[in-house]
């Protein structure tokens, strides 16, 4: 069973210390305290980002591709069901 060391008293002066830390971490923002994100994290994140943006932009594309065939579709057989209407009409002549 390992033993346990007794538990060291603090001084008074690394107890004011410590209060003093804690009251000028209060007059600052948590970023001030923050570690800085590596450079590789900061790049990989924006590589990741660009990806998702182009996946979007690739999808808008496919989309409105997509929707002027069909309007391109609609079109030709709206101009086909307009002439074949007419047609017979010239064939009474």
């Amino acid at each position: 069973m390992p033993t346990l060391k007794p538990k060291r008293r603090q001084s008074s002066a690394s107890k004011l210390t410590k209060q003093a830390l804690l009251e000028l971490a209060q007059d600052f923002p948590a970023e001030c305290f923050a570690v800085p994100e590596p450079p590789s994290a900061i790049l990989e994140r924006t590589i990741l980002s660009m990806q998702r943006r182009l996946q979007l932009q690739d999808r808008c594309i496919r989309d409105l591709s997509r929707a002027v065939t069909l309007l391109q579709q609609r079109a030709y057989s709206d101009s086909s069901n307009a002439s074949t209407a007419t047609k017979p009409d010239e064939d009474k002549e």
